[in-house]
């Protein structure tokens, strides 16, 4: 893929934002400090309880004996009896991030990464009408992700609790 793209003198791109913005993804993604982006899961639908337990125990058998506990938001799937029920059962600590606070998330400049080269790669697609495999560009896209980034973000996590 080039670096850049340009159109024509006076015959700026457009694009139908209908096409653009549809089919929705979406995806959990776990990390740790020493180890970068540990599990992930692309679904092709909003996260539900069981889809988040499904994850966490998956996680926890990744995860070994060690010990470990999950940063979450105050996703409804996240608080789930069912799913409280496993974080019990399987010893994982919890720590809900405060209501409505993305800022107190340092995932979020984690996974800004990610967003960044999907939407890029995707926009390319759309205006050179290329075949986009959306499934398979996510999973390039969180590929950016790195062990240093996840380092940063857990040090910053720590300093902001």
């Amino acid at each position: 893929m080039q670096a850049r793209e340009y159109s024509c003198k006076n015959a700026n791109l457009t694009i139908d934002q209908g096409d653009y913005y549809s089919d929705y993804r979406a995806v959990i993604c776990a990390i740790t400090a020493e180890h970068g982006l540990v599990h992930q899961k692309l679904f092709a639908s909003a996260v539900n309880d069981v889809d988040f337990g499904r994850f966490v125990r998956k996680l926890h058998k990744k995860m070994g004996a060690r010990p470990f506990a999950l940063f979450v938001d105050n996703l409804k799937a996240h608080k789930h009896r069912d799913v409280v029920a496993i974080y019990q059962e399987l010893s994982i600590s919890v720590i809900y991030n405060v209501g409505y606070s993305p800022q107190f998330n340092p995932i979020e400049s984690t996974f800004s990464l990610p967003k960044a080269r999907y939407g890029r790669v995707r926009l390319h697609h759309h205006v050179n009408n290329k075949e986009f495999k959306r499934n398979e560009e996510i999973r390039k896209s969180l590929q950016a992700i790195k062990q240093p980034h996840c380092a940063a973000c857990v040090k910053k996590s720590y300093h902001l609790l």
